[in-house]
């Protein structure tokens, strides 16, 4: 078996994700010489009160473990996640039956967008607030709706499958690259390649 195509997806997503990461770091100041803990605003950017103690726990990882050390865990843990939800939803493994990466296509086939995201209103993942979907999706914007509904699948599957999908902390929400969605992110290179 010729493997180099997925060999080369590999290495172009794990750069791909680790740019990601830094990204959302410096949106959220998880840096070196940043706002210090507690901070109300980043960059001029307020942020909620969950968001500052997200913050903070990534600042006393990044310290116990190093930022690099930081932005590589992230980096793999939503590298893993993304493929495991990409596998199981191409053989309907997922709970909710309803796929997270792809959505059906005119001509019966699958093609990149979320399925799930279509169907928000519908959709059942386990944790998942309904009234927070329905604001999202009033709001017309696929991209924040996508990024709960996925955070949402990955907690239900941790829940279910513990020893293959370990929880992710909450603060590590923070650091889900944003833009995977695209047509040549991660996901929809994953998906097109």
């Amino acid at each position: 078996m010729n493997d180099t195509a997925i060999k080369n997806y590999c290495i172009w997503a794990r750069n791909e994700l680790i740019a990601g990461v830094e990204a959302r770091m410096r949106l959220y100041g998880v840096a070196e010489g940043a706002e210090p803990a507690g901070a109300a605003a980043v960059g001029g950017r307020a942020l909620s009160p969950e968001e500052t103690g997200w913050r903070d726990a990534l600042l006393r990882a990044a310290a116990e473990e190093g930022f690099e050390h930081l932005r590589d865990r992230a980096a793999y843990t939503w590298f893993n996640r993304i493929a495991a939800v990409r596998y199981m939803e191409v053989h309907d493994f997922l709970p909710s039956r309803v796929r997270m990466f792809t959505r059906p296509a005119a001509d019966g086939s699958w093609e990149l967008g979320s399925q799930a995201a279509d169907e928000a209103l519908d959709v059942e993942i386990e944790g998942a607030d309904p009234v927070r979907v329905a604001e999202l999706k009033q709001a017309g914007e696929d991209g924040p709706l996508f990024r709960y509904l996925f955070l949402a699948q990955c907690a239900e599957l941790s829940g279910c499958l513990p020893g293959v999908f370990q929880p992710v902390d909450a603060c590590m929400a923070l650091l889900l690259p944003a833009n995977l969605m695209d047509a040549d992110g991660v996901i929809g290179r994953m998906v097109g390649d």
